[in-house]
């Protein structure tokens, strides 16, 4: 059933489905409490049906994923945008943000094996990837197995990571390449991830949660 409304010029303006949820969502945010607690309701569904033990209800992982890995570990208050791809073996901090298409990669196929196809040659080794809190890996950015991302790290959109990110880096290219560092102090810093410890929920950190 289309929603009718009378535009400036007196012309009827009819709305359909996304309007319709979009009011809702608005309606909702009046009583963050209530919205909080439906995410957290959803996200809880979210981990029974994908299998997603050890990701928080606090986080946000849209539905609409390629794959992630159900041993993944999240921490409280990231987000996972739709179509990213996440392989075994990777543990995350707080206040993640990964953009759509972003890809954490598990172990290369083997093609070192004499008289046998790449296609039937297995993978190596998996690799733990290790990833901080505070992480802004950018859209389409690729990050290779085993690698350990720091703390307040930044990874540019479409850049590929094949070694260890100090913490604050901001990093990009093919491979990535440190471009520069967040704050210009280590007091900064350490204010910063102070802060950080100090959040349990979600309070006034935004306004606006979707």
């Amino acid at each position: 059933m289309l929603l009718k409304s009378i535009g400036q010029n007196g012309n009827v303006k009819r709305a359909g489905k996304g309007s319709s949820n979009t009011m809702l969502k608005k309606l909702l945010k009046r009583n963050k409490r209530i919205y909080i607690g439906l995410r957290e309701f959803i996200m809880a569904v979210r981990k029974m049906r994908y299998g997603w033990v050890n990701v928080s209800t606090k986080s946000w992982v849209s539905a609409k994923q390629e794959y992630i890995s159900r041993d993944l570990v999240l921490g409280d208050f990231g987000f996972i945008a739709p179509g990213c791809t996440v392989y075994p073996q990777v543990k995350i901090g707080r206040f993640l943000l990964m953009a759509p298409h972003a890809c954490i990669f598990g172990g290369d196929h083997e093609f070192r094996i004499v008289g046998t196809p790449m296609c039937f040659s297995g993978r190596s080794k998996q690799l733990a990837t290790i990833i901080g809190d505070d992480v802004w890996i950018g859209m389409s950015a690729k990050v290779m197995t085993g690698v350990s991302i720091g703390s307040g790290a930044v990874i540019a959109a479409g850049a590929i990571v094949t070694k260890d990110v100090p913490p604050f880096a901001i990093v990009g290219g093919v491979p990535a390449q440190i471009l520069r560092f967040r704050f210009d102090s280590d007091d900064e810093r350490e204010r910063h991830l102070a802060k950080l410890q100090s959040i349990n929920d979600y309070g006034e950190l935004v306004g606006d949660l979707i």
